[in-house]
Parts: C-alpha cells; structure tokens; sequence
C-alpha cells in the first residue's frame, strides 16, 4: 500500500506465510514468519522520516468451533 496526503508519503507491505497442523477437529498448532515494512517521509521543509520493519517467527494455537 502506497499514499500521499499533503507533503507526507508513506508506504507499507506486510505479509506472512505458515503452516497450521489440528491434531483433533477443534485444535491445532501453527507457525509463520512475519514481516512487516512501514515508510512514512516528508517531502518538504521540516525533516519527518519513519522507518520501522519487523520480521521473524510466529507460533500460535488456534481453536475452531
């Protein structure tokens, strides 16, 4: 996703890939790697910049009903 509002840019992708195992109908376990970038930058006058990105493993329960 990419914007511009004003004299601000900013732009984000985000995404995961897992794989989920239900050892019975109702509960499983997973796991992913995540990954996230942020930018946001001003383009004029005064200086205003934000990198922030996060990548790495992810594990989790999940229960359907």
């Amino acid at each position: 996703m990419k914007a511009t509002i004003s004299d601000y840019t900013g732009s984000m992708l985000h995404w995961r890939a897992g794989l989920d195992y239900y050892f019975t109908p109702n509960v499983g376990i997973g796991a992913a790697w995540d990954s996230t970038e942020l930018d946001i930058e001003k383009q004029q006058d005064a200086t205003v910049a934000l990198d922030y990105s996060y990548s790495g493993p992810v594990g989790y329960l999940s229960i359907t009903f």
